[in-house]
């Protein structure tokens, strides 16, 4: 389990796996912050691609996954400033895991995470 979100009484409950990365434990509180804004009617929600990584919670098949994988990702990689980052990059390598890693770093997130938000944004 990397984290779970717990909500009532009107107080709302991260709690977190500390042996994940750094990367990892600052994705799963924007995900878990995206369940508490779009999906506040559900009290206590253990995601089930954070708590059994699956092939339907991998593939981020369920809608409330996927919303709150975009909420996510717009939190720590916003559009706005990737879409300027590319403005100042004078040659960018998709087949070059370096030039993805460099931006995963900028922005403390997973290689992986930054590959997903490029494609989604059409950058790639």
């Amino acid at each position: 389990m990397s984290g779970f979100l717990d909500q009532k009484d009107g107080a709302k409950t991260i709690g977190l796996n500390d042996r994940n990365s750094p990367n990892r434990q600052r994705f799963t509180i924007a995900h878990e912050l995206g369940h508490a804004f779009l999906h506040a009617s559900k009290p206590l929600y253990f995601d089930e691609a954070l708590k059994f990584r699956n092939k339907i919670s991998e593939e981020g098949t369920q809608l409330e996954e996927i919303e709150a994988n975009l909420f996510a990702a717009e939190l720590l990689m916003p559009q706005n400033f990737l879409e300027s980052d590319f403005e100042e990059i004078v040659w960018f390598d998709i087949d070059d895991s370096k030039d993805i890693q460099e931006l995963a770093d900028k922005y403390q997130v997973s290689q992986q995470a930054m590959t997903i938000r490029l494609g989604y944004l059409e950058l790639l």
